[in-house]
């Protein structure tokens, strides 16, 4: 017997293998070329970690890196509860018969109408004041409206306003108003005892504003009477209130 490692090719590779008592390989080799290798989660017995907080096979954390998403924003609409009256084929006598009348009004912006009054050219001095309010005539703010040039057509002229809310609305609240013509006397217009009015509801992609209080209607009075302002009432003294027609 000899321990001299036996004679080899003259040229050729050594080949060192280890085995087991059986003779088997105690080693495997793979070749990964284009895939991440996972290790089996038998590699994670010993040790303390939580394995449901991992992908299977994998110590990659199921926690998502993507940034938190951008919350909706919520916006409303102010919505004439009206017909444009300048679309109606008797606007012109409704202006003959009430020396002023509203030609148009439509939202302009989150929190602001604007409006255009077409007036009956009685005299060259002539004066139009929106009265309007958001809180159902508690309260009553004044807006002047202002003449447009080159506006004259035959013995009418035209006038145009802007009103503008200080604070957003509630979903379900008003914004009421009338015109007072003054020329040679003053002359009124309030939708015919209704007032105009625009609502504000929620735009169709949000569900979130808090909802005004619904008006409690079985303690109202409905009686008309002619337009001289007061104090907690309308200043055109309406009864009907258009917007109970649509809760």
């Amino acid at each position: 017997k000899t321990s001299r490692t036996p004679p080899v090719t003259p040229g050729g590779r050594k080949i060192v293998r280890f085995a087991d008592i059986l003779g088997l390989d105690l080693s495997s080799v793979k070749i990964f070329s284009d895939q991440i290798p996972r290790i089996p989660k038998a590699a994670f017995e010993d040790l303390d970690v939580n394995m449901s907080d991992y992908e299977v096979g994998s110590p990659i954390s199921k926690q998502s890196f993507l940034p938190n998403p951008t919350p909706a924003v919520t916006t409303t609409s102010l919505v004439p509860m009206f017909n444009q009256p300048g679309g109606e084929s008797h606007f012109f006598q409704t202006l003959m018969d009430r020396k002023v009348c509203l030609e148009n009004a439509f939202m302009d912006g989150p929190s602001a109408i604007f409006g255009v009054v077409r007036v009956l050219n009685i005299s060259f001095h002539k004066s139009v004041t929106v009265k309007w309010t958001v809180n159902d005539w508690s309260t009553v703010a004044e807006t002047r409206c202002q003449y447009v040039k080159g506006s004259s057509k035959g013995n009418t002229d035209k006038f145009s306003f802007k009103l503008v809310v200080g604070s957003s609305l509630a979903v379900g609240s008003r914004l009421q108003f009338c015109l007072k013509y003054h020329c040679e006397g003053e002359h009124w217009d309030n939708n015919g005892g209704d007032n105009y009015a625009f609502q504000v509801f929620l735009n169709s992609s949000n569900r979130s504003l808090p909802m005004a209080k619904p008006k409690d209607i079985g303690s109202r009075n409905f009686s008309r009477q002619s337009c001289v302002p007061f104090p907690s009432h309308s200043p055109s003294q309406h009864g009907d209130d258009p917007w109970l027609r649509f809760m």
